[in-house]
């Protein structure tokens, strides 16, 4: 089964939600201090999962879009944020984004790295980007130099 298809995503969602997005908050945490956000940010979240960084992150910031391309873990982010304002959620690719210097930031933790074409995910994530804008991208090494 292929992690860059929506399937095995959609099977392991309510397992994800319980057992990874709590330990993941770690890596959120710091990908949002590396980007030092101003107040008032615009915020990309590509491949949101569970909404792990938009949970973390919605009460600094001004808005916050998180985007995933399986539909059980975006009905679990949709739980997740639904008393934040500042939150929105979309179904899409990351490959093929819509937007143009629409944020001032934009997070991919541990998903750019499943995508087919790693290129286009970083040149959607690119022009999703205001100039001067900060992408944090998170991945795990390959299995041969992973511990």
């Amino acid at each position: 089964m292929s992690l860059h298809t929506e399937a095995p995503w959609n099977a392991v969602a309510e397992g994800y939600d319980a057992l990874v997005r709590p330990s993941f908050g770690t890596f959120a945490n710091r990908a949002i201090e590396l980007a030092q956000l101003p107040a008032n940010a615009r915020v990309l979240d590509v491949a949101t999962g569970p909404a792990t960084l938009p949970l973390r992150v919605a009460d600094r910031v001004h808005s916050v879009v998180g985007i995933d391309f399986s539909t059980e873990m975006l009905r679990i982010a949709w739980h997740n944020v639904r008393d934040l304002d500042n939150v929105t959620l979309q179904r899409g690719d990351g490959q093929h984004l819509t937007y143009e210097e629409a944020f001032d930031a934009a997070f991919s933790l541990f998903g750019l790295m499943f995508f087919p074409d790693r290129a286009a995910g970083f040149r959607s994530l690119y022009r999703a980007l205001v100039p001067g804008g900060r992408a944090v991208i998170s991945a795990w090494p390959p299995p041969d130099r992973s511990t």
